[in-house]
């Protein structure tokens, strides 16, 4: 038998952490804010590069984020970066030259202080504020929304189109970006034009479009730099059955209930079956039969379990229909509190496409 098992595995591979060097998560305000013992605004001054250490930047502060109590009132500071000797492999040492102004996040150290690769620099004249602005952790290239939401998508209600604008300069930059969806059945496109001020690390852009017809969408955002897709959005008829959502290619589970429950069906397409070589589907069928509230059923030639199950909510019995087919290798289970009949029909269709 196969049998569908979902497991989130969570491996540590652990390795000395290092905010001065940074590493390759994106982090948000509070984060930066959290983390290092110095947020300073100003422009480096000098620079010191000596064979086989760490380059030493002086920077002259112009306006103090946060500092330790043991910085005192002055109004430079010595940091540095990584010695060309040590460091994590993948990840850049932070590098600048004279004259460049930006936001240092500086970590204590025996050396004084380090300073990140977090940190930002920018010709134009930004302020503290703009530049901690930045620091928005990991965003999605692209998404989608109705209502506000991203989890369920109906069709004749807009849906929203969002795409990132990165800006990583900070300089004012124009842009020009065409967002599309699409389907076998649909196609939607629109092209927005617009400005990413000076100062502004990024600037979200959106178009929205009606769908017409239920079924599976893709999206596209074409952009100067390149392009971003994405595939795999369901968009639903609110009315419309488990059935004759499954017929329009929506996926499992992303179909709709009207009460609320979903179905829950077992397929060998899935990822991550495992094998059961003592499964047998005949003695499976007798097994589940032996349930007070069960009905043996046979579908397309296939044994088959009907069980209702019930449950409490607000203080009332509720129940749903759990349908149960057994194939020679894998096992269909249907869940919902549609009638019977409707399970049936569906457990039939989901057959016939194996």
């Amino acid at each position: 038998m196969k049998l569908l098992c979902l497991s989130i595995l969570a491996t540590a591979i652990l390795f000395p952490l290092s905010f001065a060097y940074g590493l390759t998560i994106p982090m948000t305000t509070q984060e930066v804010l959290d983390e290092f013992d110095m947020i300073l605004l100003g422009t480096v001054t000098d620079v010191k590069i000596v064979k086989g250490k760490a380059p030493a930047f002086t920077i002259e502060i112009e306006d103090v984020v946060k500092k330790l109590d043991s910085f005192g009132t002055s109004k430079t500071v010595l940091a540095f970066g990584c010695s060309p000797n040590s460091g994590i492999a993948g990840i850049q040492c932070p590098s600048y030259e004279v004259g460049q102004r930006g936001l240092f996040l500086l970590v204590s150290s025996k050396n004084d202080y380090d300073i990140s690769s977090y940190s930002q620099v920018a010709e134009p004249h930004c302020t503290s504020e703009q530049f901690l602005a930045n620091y928005k952790g990991r965003q999605s290239g692209l998404s989608w929304t109705q209502d506000g939401q991203s989890e369920t998508f109906f069709t004749e209600k807009p849906v929203d189109i969002h795409y990132t604008v990165n800006n990583r300069d900070m300089k004012e930059k124009d842009y020009s970006v065409m967002l599309s969806a699409y389907s076998n059945k649909f196609a939607f496109s629109d092209v927005i034009n617009g400005t990413v001020n000076e100062c502004a690390g990024s600037k979200v852009v959106t178009a929205s479009f009606i769908p017409k017809i239920m079924g599976t969408y893709g999206t596209n955002a074409i952009y100067d730099g390149g392009s971003f897709g994405s595939f795999g959005i369901s968009i639903i008829d609110y009315d419309s059955t488990p059935l004759e959502q499954y017929k329009a290619g929506i996926h499992g589970q992303d179909t709709w209930c009207k009460d609320g429950l979903i179905i829950d069906y077992y397929d060998e397409a899935w990822n991550g079956w495992n094998e059961d070589s003592t499964y047998d589907k005949f003695e499976k069928a007798q097994e589940n039969a032996q349930h007070p509230k069960s009905t043996k059923l046979n579908i397309l030639n296939e044994s088959a379990v009907m069980i209702k199950e019930y449950f409490w909510e607000n203080g009332e019995q509720q129940s749903f229909n759990n349908l149960e087919v057994f194939l020679d290798e894998e096992q269909i289970r249907i869940k919902s509190s549609l009638p019977e009949e409707e399970l049936i029909k569906i457990a039939e269709s989901m057959m016939e496409q194996n």
